[in-house]
């Protein structure tokens, strides 16, 4: 697909060199695009935090799960949520 850019004499087109820079461009956008939305749904996720649900925190309620059974639902659920997007991770 032609690209153009806009000028007060009209569209003018992308040379060649322009063009490849673009593709390469969109082709770095593409491939980062997975982790992106990864990145989206987990800032969605901590966005929901209750209690301050900090990494450091997670890994702590994995290695003593006896400390989440005294937690609210909400807060077991976030967990669980985070657990099975982080599991989710693109490459």
């Amino acid at each position: 697909m032609a690209r153009f850019h806009t000028t007060e004499n009209g569209d003018v087109p992308f040379t060649q060199a322009e063009e490849d820079a673009a593709d390469a461009r969109e082709a770095i956008e593409l491939a980062a695009k997975p982790l992106h939305d990864w990145e989206m749904q987990m800032s969605q996720i901590d966005a929901k935090e209750i209690a301050g649900l900090a990494r450091t925190i997670e890994d702590l309620l994995d290695a003593n799960p006896s400390i989440l059974n005294s937690k609210p639902q909400a807060y077991k659920d976030n967990h669980a949520a985070r657990k099975i997007l982080r599991a989710q991770r693109p490459v």
